[in-house]
């Protein structure tokens, strides 16, 4: 899921940030982002306090 979004968004000129298990500060990045999309299979990984106001979220996980 992540490989084709990211297409997608690069496709569409957004500027586009991966981050992995090993990507330090993952909350000060998710923090920053317009646009937040999850591809991942763990639940509630991402948590409301990081995410700014106005901030579109899309969970794409799947557990």
């Amino acid at each position: 899921v992540g490989t084709p979004m990211f297409e997608l968004l690069k496709h569409n000129n957004a500027t586009v940030t991966i981050c992995h298990s090993k990507t330090k500060n993952i909350q000060d990045i998710v923090k920053t982002a317009d646009i937040v999309v999850a591809c991942l299979g763990k639940p509630k990984f991402i948590k409301g306090s990081w995410i700014k106001e106005k901030s579109v979220v899309i969970d794409c996980g799947i557990t």
